[in-house]
Order: structure tokens, then sequence, then C-alpha cells
């Protein structure tokens, strides 16, 4: 649901044909899915509700009395161990080495994932392009839109010939 939009922002901003995965685009922007940096938002929330930072003393020593289990927490929690951690056994690190290590590890299975579905006929990928790890220069330093366009087009195999003959 939420891709749809970032797939959407993505085509018009690159002018790209609509027959062009989504996926190719958020691999050669480096572009993370809107569900990767919702999940990341909603894990970073809990994580400063209950670690203890410099300003608070958190919560998580008050979790082993409560009872109440929301749908809400067992989602993030279920979400936490798919990537590898634990509340109980990350209890000595700080707020922001955890934070940054569950960024990091959400980073890379998305970009993982979106790699393995980007792999079509209009993929740098399928050419032997590796992909960027940061938005691409080219993106950057060409001056003008009709000359990023040109270029993006070349580097996703996707000009208007190239759907004539049939390529999508």
């Amino acid at each position: 649901m939420f891709d749809k939009v970032q797939l959407n922002f993505l085509h018009t901003i690159a002018n790209v044909p609509s027959c062009v995965a989504g996926t190719t685009l958020r691999v050669e922007f480096s572009q993370c899915s809107l569900e990767a940096r919702a999940w990341l938002q909603a894990l970073s929330l809990k994580l400063r509700i209950l670690m203890k930072d410099d300003s608070t003393d958190g919560l998580l020593q008050h979790l082993n009395q409560d009872n109440f289990s929301s749908s809400w927490d067992n989602l993030l929690d279920n979400r936490l161990n798919r990537l590898g951690f634990s509340l109980s056994s990350s209890q000595n690190l700080s707020l922001g080495k955890i934070s940054k290590a569950i960024k990091t590890k959400t980073y890379e299975l998305d970009f993982n994932s979106t790699l393995s579905r980007a792999r079509r006929v209009c993929s740098p990928i399928a050419l032997g392009i590796s992909p960027p790890q940061v938005l691409p220069s080219y993106f950057i330093s060409l001056l003008t839109m009709n000359q990023r366009c040109v270029f993006t087009l070349a580097r996703i195999n996707a000009f208007p010939s190239m759907e004539l003959e049939g390529h999508f």
C-alpha cells in the first residue's frame, strides 16, 4: 500500500514509462521502501519508550510486572525477533547502538528484498551494472531534467525504441 505512493513519485521524477518496475527505480535511486521506513519509525518509538537514555529511566524494567499484551506490542516484538534482536538481551546496550543496528539490518533486508525483485529486462542489474549504494551522482551532477531523464532511461534500458521492439 505504502509503496504505490513512493513508486508513483519515483516514476514521476524519473519520467520513465509505467512499464518500468518500481523495484528497479527503488534500486536505481537507492531508496528503501516506505514500509521499511514505517517499521523503523514504529520500532524507534517503542525503543525510546522502553530503553533507558540520559533523560529518562525507561520502562523496560517494569515490563515484567505488566500482564497486558497489546497487539501493537506483539507485532513489534515479532518484527524485532525477525531482525534478530531481543530487548531482554539488549538491556546493557545504549539506545543509540540498538537503533543503529536495527536501522542497518532493516535497510539491508529491504534492499536485498528489492534487489531480488529488480532483475527484469529494464533493470541495470540484468545488464550487469551494479546497483548504487547512494543516490547516483548523475542525478545530482546533470543540470537539466531532460539530461537526467535520458540518462535514467539509458541506465534502465527503457528508451522508447526498446518498447517498440517488445523488450517490456
